[in-house]
């Protein structure tokens, strides 16, 4: 076994891995969303420890060979590694060429997701199984491709962690990872079809939710084009920073009126250049969502249904569902803000 091998790894720490799949495994199976959730959670972890393992044993041996030939990794990308999912995966696509392109997408994607299911309590609840399904496929591949084809060891009797995969006392860990893998993976398949189909009807039953928010959550737009155009721009200029500051500085403003640490005549003079400042920034500000944003999206599910792999299939869903998220956000938010109108003038009519 070479020095800087990647399957030194203790025994311990591959009995990890094969517990970390069995979980993700069942998980999955249940078919429910929530433990969906849990599984893409573990699987990220798991497939971000892998690659881990897989950059540090390349970057000891590059430290090693350094001393008679020209280092093959910088210092940037060995940062990098060690520091985020991203620079492993940058250096492991480009560099060691031990993933591929359809493999770079749906870690990428996997990990936005498990980014705000963990961290935001997000999730599509229609897609999180999918996504799961589609990344244990990943990993699991990934962990069979680590193995060195000729590393093995024998045993004083089958080991443990083996025991429910083999049996005898030699691990040949290559062939052992493909056992393993044959096992969890079992009743777990996806096609590139069925991802297909589940992403378009996805997308397509979102569509028509917003469509339905509109017409029915919505009633008080009158010119629903240039409505919908003026309350998606103000919205969005709001997520800017440029917005952010200038709210910060409003803020700042009515701190000094309040401890009087500004007069009056003053705090209206600011407070008019601010507001000036703001409008100027607001009609400046180009939107990248419009209503025509929505139409379109409309006609591009066809282009899922068009993709010929699941890269393609993965790279278009990204792209179409970023823009339905934020109409979704802002129909939502528009909603809430009508209906609260509405409340308080009914408040108003009755004298409270």
């Amino acid at each position: 076994m070479s020095k800087f091998d990647y399957t030194k790894n203790s025994d311990e720490k591959l009995a990890l891995i094969i517990e970390q799949l069995e979980v993700s495994s069942e998980l999955i199976k249940s078919k429910s969303p929530l433990k969906s959730r849990m599984a893409i959670i573990l699987l990220d972890n798991l497939i971000d420890i892998l690659m881990h393992r897989y950059c540090l044993s390349k970057f000891s041996y590059d430290e090693f060979t350094m001393r008679i030939m020209p280092p093959e990794f910088s210092e940037k990308e060995i940062s990098d590694a060690k520091d985020s999912i991203q620079g492993k995966i940058k250096v492991l696509r480009k560099k060691i060429k031990k993933l591929t392109k359809k493999e770079e997408t749906i870690v990428t994607i996997c990990h936005s997701y498990r980014n705000g299911a963990q961290h935001n309590d997000e999730h599509n609840p229609e897609t999180i199984i999918v996504f799961a399904k589609i990344l244990f496929q990943v990993v699991c591949d990934f962990f069979v491709r680590l193995q060195n084809k000729g590393h093995s060891a024998y045993y004083n009797g089958t080991p443990s962690w083996a025991s429910r995969y083999i049996s005898g006392n030699h691990v040949n860990y290559r062939d052992f990872s493909k056992v393993v893998v044959l096992k969890v993976s079992k009743g777990i398949r996806v096609s590139l079809n069925s991802v297909k189909n589940d992403l378009a009807f996805d997308l397509q039953n979102r569509l028509e939710e917003v469509d339905r928010m509109i017409e029915y959550d919505l009633p008080e737009l009158k010119n629903k084009d240039k409505d919908l155009d003026f309350l998606f721009k103000m919205y969005e200029f709001e997520q800017t920073n440029e917005f952010k500051e200038l709210t910060k500085r409003l803020y700042g403003l009515r701190y000094k009126i309040h401890d009087q640490s500004i007069s009056k005549t003053d705090f209206q003079k600011e407070m008019g250049l601010l507001e000036t400042e703001n409008l100027k920034a607001r009609t400046n500000f180009t939107p990248n969502i419009r209503f025509t944003t929505f139409i379109k999206l409309k006609s591009s599910i066809q282009k899922i249904k068009n993709s010929k792999n699941m890269h393609e299939t993965l790279r278009t869903y990204e792209r179409l569902n970023t823009p339905l998220e934020m109409i979704e956000s802002f129909i939502i938010r528009a909603a809430e803000e009508w209906e609260e109108e509405q409340q308080l003038q009914l408040d108003i009519a009755r004298g409270k």
